[in-house]
C-alpha cells in the first residue's frame, strides 16, 4: 500500500514524550514513559502505530525529540538502500 512513499514512525516518539504530542492516553498507566532501552520493546505491544507518509522525500521538522521517529522500510527505500 505505501511501496512508493516515504514513512516515519512517530509510535516511539509519542510514547517517549506524550505531552508534546497532547497525548494522554495511548499508553496508559505504569507502562506510560519508559526509560530508553526498554522503548523499542514496547513497539509490539502499541494498540496503534503512528506514521508518517508522503510521496516525496520526508524529514521530521520542528524540534528535536528524545526519541527521534524512525525512517520505515518501504519498497521505495529498500530500491535506493
Amino acid at each position: 500500500m505505501l511501496a512508493d512513499w516515504h514513512v516515519l514512525d512517530y509510535s516511539l516518539s509519542v510514547v517517549a514524550e506524550p505531552e508534546r504530542f497532547a497525548d494522554d492516553g495511548l499508553v496508559p498507566g505504569p507502562v506510560a514513559k519508559p526509560p530508553g532501552a526498554a522503548l523499542a520493546v514496547t513497539l509490539p505491544l502499541l494498540p496503534t502505530y503512528l506514521w508518517v507518509a508522503s510521496p516525496s522525500p520526508l524529514t521530521a521538522r520542528g524540534p528535536a525529540l528524545r526519541v527521534p521517529p524512525r525512517p520505515v522500510r518501504t519498497a521505495l527505500s529498500a530500491r535506493w538502500a
